[in-house]
Formats: C-alpha cells, sequence, structure tokens
C-alpha cells in the first residue's frame, strides 16, 4: 500500500486527538508525536508508519477511523493521500457527529454542550480585556466558548478557525469554512441542537469537570503551549 499524509493534516489530526478522550494510550500518543516531529519539515509523511504504532494501542484508535474514511471515498484504497480537507470532513462532518451519538444515546438532549463540542466548527476567535474566546454562528444559533487553547505554533492571521473541544486546531480558508457549514448542513437538526447551547465553559464541561486543565497539560506534555 501507497498512503501518505500531508504532515500539516496529521498536525491538526494529533491536535485534536489531544483535545479529545480518545482511547489512546500516553505510550502511544509519544509515539505518535515523535514520528510527527521527524517529518514535521516535510510536505508529506508515510500514513503506514502511523498505522503501524496505532495497531499497538490496547484499543481501536482515531487513526484507524481516519484511514476507513478516506479509503471509503476512494477508488484504489491501497495508494491515495490524506489531505488537511480530509481530516476537516473528518471532524465536522455526520461521519463524526453519528460516532459521537452512538457512543453516547440521548446526547442531543442530555448534553447538547458536549456534542457541539464534539464536531469541529468555523469559529471566530476573539478577545477582551482579560480572556480570549470563540463564536460560533448559524441561522439558529450563537455560542460562545469560552477556555479555549490556541496551540502557541498557530498563526492567528485568519478570519475564521476550526475549533474542536475547546481546541483551536487550524486556521480555515473560506472555501473550507464553507464546505464545513455544508457538511453540517447535511446533519439532521444540528442547527437546532447548536440553538440550545448559548455557552460552552471548558473548565466546567460536564462530564469531564475542568476539561481545559486537563488538555493543557496534554499540550505542555509536548512543550505545544
Amino acid at each position: 500500500m501507497d498512503i501518505i499524509i500531508e504532515t500539516k493534516a496529521l498536525k491538526i489530526f494529533l491536535y485534536g486527538i489531544l483535545s479529545c478522550k480518545c482511547p489512546v494510550t500516553e505510550a502511544t500518543e509519544k509515539k505518535l508525536f515523535k514520528l510527527f516531529f521527524k517529518a514535521k519539515r516535510r510536505e508529506s509523511m508515510d500514513y503506514l508508519s502511523i498505522l503501524a504504532v496505532a495497531d499497538k494501542n490496547p484499543e481501536r484508535t482515531p487513526m484507524h477511523n481516519l484511514f476507513d474514511f478516506c479509503a471509503w471515498a476512494k477508488d484504489d484504497p491501497f495508494s491515495f493521500a490524506i489531505t488537511i480537507n480530509d481530516v476537516l470532513r473528518y471532524l465536522g462532518s455526520s461521519f463524526h457527529y453519528n460516532m459521537v451519538v452512538s457512543n453516547h444515546p440521548g446526547i442531543e438532549i442530555t448534553n447538547p454542550g458536549l456534542l457541539l463540542s464534539h464536531v469541529l466548527v468555523p469559529v471566530s476567535v476573539r478577545k477582551n480585556e482579560s480572556n480570549i474566546y470563540a463564536i460560533y454562528e448559524n441561522k439558529h444559533a450563537t455560542t460562545c466558548y469560552k477556555s479555549i487553547i490556541i496551540p502557541k505554533d498557530l498563526e492567528m492571521e485568519h478570519e475564521l478557525y476550526g475549533l474542536h473541544m475547546g481546541v483551536v486546531l487550524c486556521g480555515l480558508s473560506g472555501k473550507q469554512a464553507d464546505m464545513l457549514i455544508s457538511h453540517q448542513t447535511l446533519i439532521k437538526n444540528f442547527s437546532e441542537i447548536a440553538g440550545r447551547v448559548k455557552t460552552v465553559e471548558f473548565k466546567k464541561l460536564p462530564p469531564y469537570g475542568d476539561h481545559f486543565s486537563q488538555v493543557n497539560d496534554r499540550f505542555k506534555r509536548y512543550i505545544l503551549r
């Protein structure tokens, strides 16, 4: 097989893993980041080396799910490249949304803030005198995300950014933001669910508690904060 991933796409995906309670052990996580740091100056890298590390994790990982997500869309599942847009669609489309809903039955009603946080959405990043926060807007909703994390290597020069579980993963072009909005339009009742969520405070995120501090510590582990 000849599977490669854009290095920038891998970075976004690994930051997404740090932002979430994925079934990836610390040992596996460190090995994945070691591969990334070794290859980060290249445009792309071999994805099979990523899967070789993930295969040794006790549970199936998002790295496996990303492979399946991309392979299903290709005529030749043995030779393709995983791009930034593939990662954005994986985290921001019905694929990821349905995965969260299946793992948390009834979350649309019981914890819509957590559900909305799990889906990568386009946000504007703003600041006041003491805080940095993110705003997500659609026709039915305006949601404010408080206590967000911005990796120190992220260039803050965009109008919109991709937010996942309280972490600003990347800047978005206008076309990328439109792509996410289009995919989220296909998610039944997504706008209405978002309309129930006025504020998400990541220092008080049910059922995780201080999710901000937990994730911040994980980013500091790799000197990313």
